[in-house]
């Protein structure tokens, strides 16, 4: 006696992720805040005359900036003075907290 057992119908392909709502951010007087915090006084200190920093951070709905984070450095003596910085920033509030935000700094001495 042969038995047949029909085969299960293909699988339909998974639908595509919804591609992800382009939100803008902003920072208003972001700039203010990066030139009144100046060149980090580690730094100076360490004759570091340029440096670079990539830092990630997530925004509040109430446009405050949280969980900063560093994501690339040319040098440690920037890392903290580039954390406080960005801390100080005052975001337009979202609808829903928005995370991986980056932002590059640069410090130069000239």
């Amino acid at each position: 006696t042969t038995v047949v057992t029909p085969m299960a119908p293909a699988a339909a392909p998974a639908p595509a992720a919804p591609a992800a709502p382009s939100v803008g951010v902003s920072c208003p007087g972001y700039q203010q805040v990066m030139q009144d915090a100046g060149y980090p006084r580690e730094a100076l200190r360490a004759q570091v005359e340029v440096g670079q920093v990539l830092v990630s951070f997530s925004i509040g709905t109430n446009g405050q900036v949280k969980n900063a984070t560093i994501l690339r450095s040319t040098n440690r003596v920037f890392d903290r003075h580039s954390l406080e910085t960005v801390a100080q920033f005052k975001c337009t509030p979202q609808p829903q907290e928005i995370s991986g935000v980056q932002v590059p700094l640069v410090f130069n001495t000239q």
